[in-house]
């Protein structure tokens, strides 16, 4: 009898969402980030591996509330140095509105005899949003983990590369 109850209430949702005209809905990802960045937030959650908090899924959500982003060679003087995990979040939230990853290959990660820091060598392909343009980079990465995050990732690449992506 219970069961049969359960099962007259589940007919009866349906047949009201059905009468109002309501389809269930996949959330759509919250951030640029999350939904264009997926191969690097992947990538990172490999290479990382036992170092990064679990609980950690976009790279944005990697990194410590007191990391530091850091490009050494930006050509615009600009933010070579992105300090606090708000700041970090708005830098990477910028470039995933501008362009998405298509694809990480050739992960190399480093052993070095320093337990919190992983040194990283791979390849990236994307393309500009607007424009279509492509590139395909080749990227270093320093990075220094503590207690589940990071807390600093220095980003070595070539920004040039970048030319017809973002407004260099």
């Amino acid at each position: 009898m219970k069961n049969n109850n359960v099962l007259r209430c589940k007919l009866m949702v349906c047949f009201i969402l059905a009468t109002l005209n309501i389809t269930a809905q996949t959330a759509e990802p919250k951030s640029n980030v999350a939904k264009n960045f997926v191969p690097y937030s992947d990538m990172l959650r490999k290479a990382l591996g036992q170092l990064l908090d679990s609980s950690a899924k976009t790279v944005t959500d990697m990194f410590a509330a007191d990391g530091i982003l850091e490009f050494p060679y930006n050509p615009t003087l600009q933010n070579i140095r992105i300090e606090g995990k708000d700041a970090i979040a708005a830098q990477y939230e910028k470039a995933a509105g501008t362009a998405i990853i298509d694809s990480i290959m050739g992960l190399t990660v480093y052993q070095t005899t320093t337990p919190n820091l992983v040194i990283l060598e791979f390849d990236g392909k994307g393309h500009n949003i607007k424009t279509g343009h492509t590139y395909k980079q080749h990227y270093i990465s320093v990075i220094t983990m503590r207690g589940g995050y990071i807390v600093r990732y220095i980003d070595y690449f070539n920004p040039l590369g970048y030319k017809g992506i973002y407004d260099l």
